[in-house]
């Protein structure tokens, strides 16, 4: 509710609401009869802020207008000459403009400052009357704004809080709250607002319904509440709340944007008469025919925002982009694809100069009605880093990327295509790709035509979804698609529960699919109890050329289901290495094997080398192979596959065959050193079993799969296993698929398999000196026995005595 305050020639004052008048007496004004003084603020005067040249409000009222010259009246027509002792905001603003005493307000001279100091919510109800104040501005005429700043300027409010500037002041209300324009498009005038809320502006035919500047603005503690830009003709809707940007001439300015605790809600664009779409809920920095500068948003809020495309923010054409510790919530884009709308939920960062950086930044809820549901940043020169980021829960309601995307190179107009003469660095780390859906393919992320892409840091690509719609091929890559990059490096990335449907045609395939990258080299990946409703639950690798390196390492794949390709994939022309990696629990409903590698070569020859690997306890119906799996084709098969220090195990009690190696035309196997633990012989290379350390049809004993340190599930070896040192250490890593911590060699020779155990093969005769430094003292070894046989476990066994965990293990399993 505003309440507001009205004196009549006698001096009685009138407190009138929507419940009727109330009267009382107070001292006589002085002012106009029935002229608004104040709003519910009038409780004090407003204290003057210390500034270099300040204009001080001591009114909220907006009843008095001024002409070019500075001359007030009462009366919108501009009829009726008044001189008010009382300084409004809009005599203060301009006061700024003409530099001279308007009214009651201070005489402005350039580099103004204009001050508020409530102790009460209050309101500044606009009346519906444009200004028109010197020099002479870019509007159009009629004038679009309510306010109008030409010089440079400050506002400073009390607070968002306890100030609100209204544009709501007619049944029909179409006129933004502020512009800021010097008129010079060379001369960058910067303008700057803290403390206030703008609200209900609504711009008919122009864009930015409550504030639209050409000039650089900073903003702080500003709340958009509420704003409209409703298109008519050919322009607006564009930016409900807020819109800055200069037209890109050479010899224009590019006006910088801050935004600092801003807040942005219930704002929206709509197309009203307009041909076009409307873009930008909230708002816009720089367009296709304007830009803008460096633009810096930190601490601020977009939420409940919409329009046909772009449902909370773009930013277009900018020098660098710095976001941070801002959430985007609950926006919408809400346009047909027909129109090409419905894109964005979120935001949108587009043909950027230099680096685009988001740290904390929440992309929440968003909803585009198409594709991109979360946020995109397009066609970047400089690098963009993602750190600390979510995009949780957004929708890509009948098409693709429900999360975000990342795509640095410029584009072909008419094909799409990317045109490889700006791929730049991609930095994504600690982000989580949580809960977002898509209709057709793509529910995580997409990443592409980009130069180097490193994704690291605890990033979770988790329960995110492709449902398929009624299109051939739709329902494909659920966690996400790398693809077109330079050189391309996950680590310590968790893709977990992401679920591929396929349409009503087909589909339904891909988990995260990396391809056609120039390389790419997987660490610490975990990919567990994801699904496809078809094939490639887990992890597809693609090079898509002859020479191209693909290699994971100290990895785990579990618990992943489809018909085929349960596991990883390994696909097309290329080189594959695969090490120190556990395949485990993956189930899939035809022929194929948890690992499974597809050797054609369209040109060169594929080397492919298994080493170190862990496969085993995966299952295929109605028998199956669930280890490892080969074939060639659908065009020249053409690979040498080495195969070393590898468990290939059944799944237990199922009795399936370990393997699936085809001998063919163009494939050329050696394997050595490794655990076949049922061999059927149409499965496998003939001659492999009992050659080169391959052993065959035995019990690998194998543990469960466990967390036995490092940060991976691994399958431990069993006293007595086959694997325990019968390996080939040539060329070994220094730790095994745990990490730093856990040797790759103990004992003779290294184990086979993913894991290294610190049982010996041969069990010696018992040892109590555990740290061999030649003594056995009780404060050390005395003391592990004796909590050991008292019950103690884990690290409570050890402390404090000098006896490393690996000391213990290697001690326990053999006394």
């Amino acid at each position: 509710m505003v309440l507001q305050i009205y004196a009549d020639s006698e001096g009685t004052v009138f407190n009138q609401n929507i419940s009727g008048k109330t009267t009382f007496r107070c001292a006589r004004s002085g002012v106009h009869p029935w002229r608004l003084v104040a709003t519910a603020a009038i409780a004090s005067l407003f204290a003057q802020w210390a500034a270099a040249n300040p204009i001080t409000v001591n009114s909220l009222a907006d009843n008095v207008f001024i002409n070019a010259a500075g001359q007030t009246f009462s009366d919108t027509a501009l009829t009726v000459s008044v001189s008010p002792a009382y300084c409004t905001l809009r005599m203060a603003i301009a006061a700024a403009n003409i530099g001279t005493v308007v009214g009651g307000c201070a005489a402005g001279s350039g580099g103004d400052t204009i001050t508020f100091s409530v102790t009460t919510p209050a309101v500044i109800e606009l009346a519906a009357q444009a200004m028109s104040v010197a020099p002479i501005s870019p509007e159009p005429s009629p004038p679009v704004s309510l306010l109008f700043a030409s010089r440079q300027l400050t506002i400073t409010g009390p607070g968002s809080g306890l100030l609100a500037i209204s544009g709501q002041n007619t049944a029909d209300f179409g006129q933004r709250i502020l512009t800021v324009s010097n008129g010079n498009a060379a001369n960058d005038l910067p303008f700057v607002m803290t403390g206030v809320t703008l609200r209900y502006g609504r711009s008919v035919g122009s864009s930015g319904g409550c504030m639209f500047s050409r000039e650089s603005v900073t903003l702080d503690d500003v709340v958009f509440d509420g704003c409209e830009s409703v298109g008519a003709g050919t322009n607006g809707g564009l930016g409900g709340a807020l819109g800055v940007g200069e037209v890109n001439t050479t010899g224009n300015a590019r006006p910088n944007v801050t935004l600092t605790n801003v807040i942005a809600k219930n704002n929206r664009s709509l197309r009203g008469t307009k041909t076009l779409i409307s873009e930008a809920g909230a708002a816009f920095f720089g367009t296709s025919i304007t830009w803008v500068g460096a633009v810096n948003i930190s601490g601020s809020k977009f939420f409940g925002n919409s329009a046909e495309r772009n449902g909370a923010f773009f930013i277009n054409g900018a020098t660098s982009v710095t976001i941070t510790n801002t959430q985007v919530v609950s926006n919408s884009a809400t346009g047909k694809a027909s129109e090409e709308a419905g894109r964005v939920g979120g935001f949108l960062v587009f043909n950027v100069l230099g680096d685009v950086s988001l740290t904390g930044v929440s992309a929440v809820g968003n909803l585009a009605n198409v594709e991109r549901g979360g946020f995109s940043v397009l066609t970047v020169g400089g690098t963009v880093t993602i750190t600390d980021s979510a995009a949780i829960g957004n929708i890509a309601r009948t098409g693709r990327i429900g999360g975000f995307e990342v795509f640095t190179d410029k584009f072909d107009a008419v094909t799409g295509d990317c045109l490889n003469t700006q791929k730049s660095p991609v930095n994504v780390s600690g982000v989580t790709v949580r809960g977002n859906t898509a209709a057709s393919n793509i529910g995580g992320f997409r990443i592409g035509c980009s130069g180097d892409v490193n994704m690291s840091g605890s990033t979770e690509i988790t329960a995110n979804e492709v449902s398929g719609i009624s299109v051939s091929g739709s329902g494909g890559n659920s966690a996400g698609l790398i693809t077109a990059n330079n050189n391309v490096t996950l680590a310590d990335v968790m893709v977990k529960d992401n679920k591929t449907l396929k349409g009503l045609v087909d589909g339904g395939y891909g988990v995260l699919t990396v391809v056609g990258n120039l390389s790419f080299t997987g660490t610490h990946l975990l990919f567990k109890d994801n699904y496809a409703s078809e094939n490639e639950a887990g992890l597809s690798l693609r090079p898509n050329g002859a020479g191209r390196n693909y290699s994971v390492s100290n990895s785990v794949f579990v618990g992943n289901r489809a018909k085929a390709l349960a596991g990883l994939f390994l696909n097309a022309t290329g080189n594959f290495s695969v090490s120190n990696t556990t395949l485990s629990g993956n189930a899939a409903t035809d022929n194929s094997g948890a690992l499974y590698i597809n050797a054609h070569a369209d040109s060169g020859i594929n080397v492919i080398n298994i080493n170190g690997v862990t496969s085993a306890r995966n299952v295929t119906s109605p028998i199956g192979v669930g280890a490892f799996s080969l074939s060639g084709g659908p065009t020249t098969t053409s690979a040498t596959v080495t195969v070393k220090n590898t468990i290939l195990g059944r799944f237990q009690p199922q009795n399936g065959p370990s393997g699936f190696w085809p001998e063919q035309n163009g494939v050329v196997y050696h394997v050595s050193n490794s655990i076949i633990e049922r061999n059927i012989a149409a499965n496998q290379p003939s001659g492999i079993c009992g050659v080169a350390g391959v052993i065959c049809d035995v019990d690998a004993k194998l543990e469960g799969l466990a967390d036995n340190g490092g940060n991976t599930y691994t399958h431990a070896l069993r006293p007595g296993s086959p694997a325990l040192d019968t390996g080939d250490g040539t060329g070994a890593p220094a730790f095994d698929q745990r990490g730093t911590g856990f040797t790759r060699v103990f004992g003779s020779a290294i184990d086979i398999g993913a894991f290294e155990s610190p049982m010996l093969a041969t069990v010696p005769p018992c040892k109590l000196d555990m740290n061999n430094d030649g003594f056995v003292r009780a404060n050390q070894e005395g003391l592990v026995l004796l909590r050991s046989m008292l019950g103690f476990s884990g690290g409570a066994v050890i402390a404090g005595t000098g006896i490393s965990q690996f000391d213990w293990d290697a001690a326990r399993n053999n006394l």
